[in-house]
């Protein structure tokens, strides 16, 4: 399990790279973010955590959002504009796994384990790919300033998912899930900062729809809590 939340988690921010390469960042970020109404769903379908018909309507609505976000994507990018659906579901089973194995193992043994696998895992693929004319795949050594970059991301990474680890163990999958919503914020200003890209229209109605799933799926929780 814990080599497969490596994997997982690998295979989400190759799938992200390869999105955000192609496609405005906010919006690339607002599709991913289906991942919690996934863990709503997968969380009762694998560890066993209720699941009322009322967060099930608002998770249905949720990938309506995310449908209208993709729309002219997908005019403009084919399938490829699919791919933040495809890291959204491989991180959504990361966040249950994290779930699951949070409470049995060590923090730091679960991260540096899950780092191992994902390592081994993306040096067979590139290995495998290596000569394949895929861009992806194609591997160009870092010059000076994008070694600084890689290590931030490596050093920001690892702080969000050891934070994420010690969350998980008190919190359960499907009330977390809806924090990471913020990100959409950032990623807005980022997008607008440094690329010059701001969601249309179009694109916040469907963002619009997405958060307010899951932030009703948040307070539905919560009341079942009290």
């Amino acid at each position: 399990l814990q080599a497969m939340r490596g994997i997982l988690i690998a295979s989400t921010t190759v799938l992200i790279f390869a999105s955000v390469k192609i496609m405005p960042l906010a919006e690339v970020i607002s599709i991913f973010f289906i991942e919690p109404l996934l863990v709503t769903i997968l969380s009762a379908i694998i560890l066993g955590e209720k699941l009322g018909w009322r967060r099930l309507v608002a998770t249905t609505i949720g990938f309506f959002g995310a449908l209208i976000v993709v729309q002219p994507n997908y005019e403009m990018f084919g399938l490829f504009s699919l791919l933040p659906f495809l890291a959204a579901f491989c991180f959504a089973i990361y966040i249950i796994l994290t779930r699951q194995l949070s409470q049995i193992e060590n923090a730091a043994v679960l991260h540096f384990n899950s780092g191992l696998s994902g390592l081994i895992f993306m040096s067979l693929v590139l290995m495998i790919f290596y000569n394949v004319d895929i861009p992806i795949f194609k591997i160009t050594m870092p010059k000076d300033l994008e070694w600084i970059l890689l290590l931030l991301i490596g050093l920001i990474a690892t702080l969000g998912h050891f934070i994420l680890i010690f969350a998980s163990k008190s919190i359960e999958a499907n009330v977390l899930a809806p924090f990471q919503y913020l990100e959409i914020i950032g990623a807005t200003f980022f997008g607008f900062w440094l690329f010059a890209d701001f969601p249309t229209l179009t694109a916040w109605l469907g963002i619009s729809i997405i958060v307010l799933s899951g932030i009703y799926v948040f307070k539905r929780e919560t009341m079942l809590k009290t």
